[in-house]
């Protein structure tokens, strides 16, 4: 090796150990082996990795801000720097540090210092350390606790080299306290990862940017003292103003504006109740065309603030029977559900549904189905009015107001224990589209007329109809799509 090459060599070595800053070595952490959380990184992507730090970073802040207010950043700064030319990518916050009995934390699944009955968002005891094996083949990890009572001044540096990262059944790790504490700012925790994979290009970097935008805007939205920065520490993300497009259409004849409504319920966890706020949000998009940017059809689900799956045309569509053929095009809104970690129904990754949970029946009940039937009438009245397609173009404007996506009506309603017979309170706002030609007369004449099958998969491809639901449910939304059709021609 040419001398440049040994010097450039050391140079980066030093960037990521830093020894300089460090006193004498100490060992902490023990058993369980490390296979659990070997096996699980590998079904992340980047940016999933990267939104588990982001995820308890936001958790830690929250929870330091709710017990030591006065002793935690008003704002909660997040820096994510990608260096490709290096193969090296550093995390920061300035969510408060860590302290030294807590250091195991950071690295050892099965520990950490939230209780899965807390509101928070991270995976609960594995998401921070599956991001650190799914981003690098070493990393050095640097906190500075900020202590709220102001007697300890205590900084510390944790090394995971290759050897520990790749050895499943070591789980003791060194970490230094750090002398020099200039080098790093208090209540401030920095990642250094020698990544493991190469090839960060524009591509995955676009990507993994509008993931952190999307997962995060309602969050953001709803806090603008969370703050987070990739690859530029001037300018934040902003939140995605293209998420939440609502026709704002409102005159006598139509009121399809934004709303919301608050299910209050409560669940048992281990022989205790817990409170449970489903939020749902509900409007019309300004048109049925496809898919345009973030402006998608679909419902969106968040786990206190949090989103896990976005634009699902899938499982809400079924649980509340929303229309699949053209007017399931107009329908977009999210449910968030508030409440304890344990109860929400993400999988191990957060982004898929987790039909064990609770939760699932809770979201299928009489009230919220019946919320959503309201708004599936709207939807297939538009679609069968040209001249009201027209109207719906119209914006609800601004698309967030006062620290809150922009709503025109909202409610909170009790979920009762027994739910036969019971209705929504007659309060809760319902949307109105009436047609022009109501008055010529509402008698229903029932036209009937018989394909082949070969031709009735002819009319599912024609009109954008599913057969997943059955041939008597494709069959209903195949007559309702050649009805508007036929009807709206001039």
């Amino acid at each position: 090796m040419a001398q440049s090459d040994f010097e450039r060599y050391l140079n980066d070595e030093r960037e990521v150990w830093r020894p300089h800053i460090l006193g004498e070595v100490k060992m902490a952490g023990g058993p369980p082996n490390k296979e659990s959380i070997m096996g699980a990184w590998r079904d992340l992507n980047k940016a999933e990795a990267l939104l588990e730090l982001i995820d308890n970073s936001i958790d830690a802040w929250i929870r330091r801000k709710n017990k030591y207010a006065k002793h935690t950043s008003k704002t909660l700064q997040i820096y994510i720097d990608l260096d490709e030319s290096a193969n090296k990518i550093v995390y920061e916050d300035n969510a408060g540090g860590v302290i030294e009995d807590q250091l195991p934390n950071l690295v050892i699944p099965g520990l950490s210092e939230t209780s899965d009955t807390e509101a928070t968002i991270g995976s609960y005891k594995t998401g921070g350390k599956k991001a650190i094996f799914k981003l690098a083949i070493e990393a050095n990890i640097e906190t500075y606790y900020r202590d709220p009572d102001e007697v300890l001044d205590e900084a510390y540096g944790i090394h995971l080299d290759k050897n520990w990262i790749q050895d499943s059944e070591e789980y003791r790790f060194p970490y230094y306290p750090i002398k020099n504490k200039s080098d790093i700012l208090k209540g401030h925790t920095v990642y250094t990862f020698r990544l493991r994979e190469h090839g960060w290009d524009s591509n995955i970097v676009e990507q993994i940017v509008n993931e952190i935008r999307r997962t995060y805007t309602l969050l953001m939205v709803r806090n603008p003292n969370i703050e987070i920065y990739f690859n530029n520490r001037l300018t934040p993300l902003a939140p995605l103003e293209e998420f939440y497009t609502f026709s704002g259409a409102f005159n006598q004849k139509i009121d399809v504006r934004p709303q919301k409504a608050v299910f209050k319920t409560q669940l048992d966890w281990k022989g205790k109740p817990y409170a449970i706020d489903i939020e749902v949000v509900i409007g019309c998009r300004t048109t049925t065309a496809g898919q345009k940017g973030e402006d998608r059809w679909g419902i969106d689900i968040y786990g206190n603030n949090r989103l896990f799956v976005h634009h699902n045309q899938d499982e809400t569509f079924k649980w509340f029977e929303l229309p699949t053929a053209n007017s399931g095009k107009l329908v977009r809104g999210f449910i968030n559900i508030h409440g304890p970690n344990v109860f929400m129904p993400w999988d191990t990754h957060k982004r898929h549904l987790n039909y064990d949970r609770d939760i699932i029946g809770v979201l299928k009940s009489k009230p919220i189905r019946d919320l959503f039937a309201s708004w599936k009438e709207a939807y297939t009245a538009i679609a069968a009015l040209e001249e009201i397609k027209e109207t719906i173009k119209h914006k609800f404007e601004p698309w967030k107001k006062q620290g809150d996506i922009n709503i025109a009506f909202s409610n909170d309603i009790q979920l009762p224990k027994k739910q036969r017979g019971w209705t929504l309170p007659p309060t809760i706002h319902k949307p109105k589209v009436s047609s022009p030609k109501s008055a010529i007369g509402s008698k229903q004449i029932p036209v009937s007329f018989k394909v082949t099958q070969a031709e009735f998969r002819r009319l599912c491809t024609t009109y954008g109809v599913s057969s997943s639901n059955g041939e008597t449910q494709a069959r209903k939304e195949i007559g309702d799509a050649i009805k508007a059709a036929v009807l709206n021609v001039r």
